[in-house]
């Protein structure tokens, strides 16, 4: 009788009954460990790999054909045991990864991210599985007397280090006064973590609250610039509350109070990104930040009374706008998401009776933004969240406007889909394509060998997940948006700039693999494409956020565009020019593309030196940037040189005259300007002319 092909290939020994089901996990069999057949096993879970813990298909159907249960079913179906306490879209990404290399895009936040996270090759395969190893040494360890400073090899500044290194450039000591300018400073912004900030008494604090008409403004400008930290705070609650401060204001929580300040501060940093700085402002931010801080420490936040998760995440908007310290910024954010799951936020609220509707779903969404806060600093900072994802049950908010939601309602409404989009519709088409930039990150920073399948892998995902946004969200050129308003407009930006660097920060550490040609033309060939889309976005925002631009009161590159986006671009383009200046033959682009590139880098600085308060990392850039373009001149004036006497001495052997060109000179230049330039930037409809 012949064997299954699923018999077949077990390869079970002759000793041993061919009909034996396999009861072990994937992994576990996989690793050859002795399984619980717990459903997770007791292996996975020590490993932190519950959610790829399966079972293969074949043993349902084996256990079946004995009257058994299946291993799967019998934890769903025993009335004994309490279901566990687990997303179903968790369960759902983690078997597509064990039975294939890309996940579902369906799956919920973090969801998917913990599944690609726990997804590693398998060494035993790597026969069949090329993998790709690096160099060590990448990752920066900067040490001063003050402070030490690691910085992820992934990072834009390492890259930039790199550069400026192989050009004899003292990199390294303006990398150490970026760090240290900071601390230098004699002005010190309040902050939590190290005291600085007076304390004060509540009646001290109401008494610094300022006259009505000026609160009154900043909270209405605050609501209609529609800020991703304003999906926190209802409006129609938050006024009846702001009506009965004004009415009775010793009744009010002090914690609210809190928010109130740190609202007024929110939009104070706002207006300083669309005007020039002044020190009135500085300070006016600085007395703020320190009269929130004084109201969540005097109202004891540690015990999550109300409203303190959304004062938190409104404070950390501020040190984002700030440019507080990356480390001290990442500390608060850990503190803030800590204090969540103290508090429950990262479980459902429809688990607990004593939570209204209303109130579960701005639960939702201030775990949703702190998953976005996460994920950003993980992506920029190149180090790893400090969710767990196997603990989070918590569903995506819905995508609905804040007048959808009120006190006392039964039931959540659908959905909104099509017409106008709520901002959360953003914010969760944002967060998709972070989960996917997470995993990239984290796969840029594993040392043990990556699988070529691996990238293929995640730049399809990466693909398929943008492409399937919504509608609205898809890019279009400023001719077609006409009709759209700028915060949707930014929003697609936002968006598009996100999945260029995504793209970038896959395949820029394939550009220089020597042992595979094949893979470093084509990630090399991605990132150029992706770096140069991304300048070309710069450069519009820059044209449109001058006076009588569409984006001028937006502030866009602070307050909506919270990534590194632009730096790595430039790094990127950087590189390559520098690459096509010391050896043109290998160099990933032609002379006449090469020309394009240094086009969009000199456009970088005109932007860069545009800048009223430029930071020490713009300053940096600048300066490397400045440094590569004038490598660049040179070149091309020797070349220039070069053409003009060969062409002089083609002319003399030709009994031409020196001045003019010889008939072979004329038509290879009409023919050069009769070729159409090659596009450097991706060809589809949608994409900016």
């Amino acid at each position: 009788m012949p064997q299954s092909a699923v018999e077949q290939s077990r390869s079970i020994p002759s000793s041993r009954r061919r009909d034996k089901p396999q009861l072990s996990c994937t992994l576990c069999r996989r690793r050859k460990l002795r399984c619980d057949r717990e459903q997770p096993c007791g292996n996975c879970v020590t490993r932190g790999q519950s959610g790829t813990c399966t079972f293969i298909a074949s043993t349902a159907s084996k256990n079946s054909d004995h009257g058994q249960i299946p291993v799967q079913d019998a934890t769903s179906q025993s009335d004994h045991d309490p279901p566990q306490p687990r997303a179903a879209s968790i369960h759902l990404a983690a078997v597509i990864t064990a039975e294939t290399s890309v996940p579902s895009i369906h799956a919920s936040p973090l969801a998917l991210n913990a599944a690609l996270l726990t997804h590693q090759p398998d060494v035993a395969m790597s026969e069949e599985i090329p993998l790709l190893h690096f160099r060590d040494g990448e990752d920066r360890l900067i040490f001063t007397d003050q402070e030490t400073t690691f910085v992820s090899g992934n990072d834009w500044r390492t890259m930039l280090e790199d550069i400026a290194a192989s050009e004899a450039a003292d990199s390294h000591g303006q990398l150490e006064t970026r760090t240290t300018a900071g601390s230098s400073s004699n002005f010190e912004e309040p902050d939590m973590f190290f005291g600085h900030y007076e304390r004060m008494t509540a009646q001290e604090i109401l008494a610094a609250v300022p006259t009505r008409p000026i609160v009154d403004s900043l909270v209405a400008a605050y609501f209609m610039e529609k800020d991703i930290s304003s999906v926190v705070v209802h409006n129609s609650s938050f006024l009846k509350k702001y009506e009965q401060f004004w009415a009775h204001p010793r009744d009010a929580p002090i914690v609210w109070v809190g928010l109130l300040f740190s609202i007024m501060c929110l939009m104070i940093c706002f207006q300083e990104r669309s005007v020039i700085p002044s020190s009135e402002r500085k300070y006016q931010i600085s007395a703020y930040k320190e009269k929130s801080i004084q109201c969540l420490v005097l109202g004891k936040y540690a015990k999550g009374p109300k409203y303190t998760i959304e004062t938190l995440l409104l404070h950390h908007r501020i040190n984002n706008l700030r440019k507080v310290n990356n480390t001290e910024t990442s500390l608060f954010l850990g503190l803030v998401t800590r204090l969540a799951h103290h508090l429950g936020y990262h479980k459902d609220p429809s688990q607990f009776s004593n939570l209204s509707v209303f109130e579960g779903e701005l639960r939702r969404r201030a775990w949703f933004l702190i998953i976005l806060f996460e994920s950003l600093t993980a992506t920029q900072s190149g180090l790893p969240r400090t969710i767990y994802p196997f603990y989070v049950d918590a569903a995506e908010p819905q995508s609905l406007f804040d007048e959808d939601i009120y006190e006392h309602m039964t039931t959540l409404p659908p959905a909104r889909s099509g017409g106008a989009l709520p901002l959360i519709t953003y914010m969760i088409a944002k967060n998709q394509i972070l989960d996917i930039g997470v995993a990239i990150v984290a796969l840029g920073s594993r040392r043990n060998g990556v699988a070529i399948d691996e990238i293929k892998s995640l730049d399809k995902l990466l693909d398929v997940t943008y492409t399937s946004i919504p509608q609205e969200l898809q890019p279009k050129t400023m001719a077609a948006s006409l009709m759209d308003t700028p915060d949707l407009i930014l929003h697609r930006i936002d968006l598009a700039l996100l999945y260029q660097k995504f793209k970038c920060v896959l395949h820029q550490r394939y550009v220089d693999y020597p042992e595979n040609t094949c893979l470093r033309s084509n990630s090399g060939s991605i990132c150029i494409k992706s770096a140069t889309e991304i300048l070309r976005y710069q450069s519009i925002l820059h044209q449109e956020s001058q006076v009588g631009g569409r984006f001028h009161q937006y502030g866009w590159n602070v307050s909506y565009l919270d990534n590194d986006c632009f730096p790595v671009a430039t790094t990127i383009i950087c590189r390559e020019v520098i690459a096509q200046v010391r050896n043109p033959n290998v160099s990933l682009v032609g002379l006449q593309e090469g020309v394009q590139l240094r086009d969009a880098l000199k456009q970088t600085i005109e932007i860069l030196e545009s800048i009223t308060s430029p930071s020490q990392d713009d300053q940096i850039l600048l300066g490397v940037v400045k440094t590569v373009v004038e490598k660049a001149r040179i070149f091309d004036s020797a070349n220039n040189d070069h053409d003009s006497n060969m062409s002089e001495s083609m002319g003399a052997a030709n009994g031409s005259p020196p001045d003019s060109p010889s008939k072979s000179s004329i038509t290879t230049s009409d023919a050069n300007l009769a070729r159409p330039q090659p596009d450097l930037v991706y060809s589809g409809s949608w994409m900016w002319r």
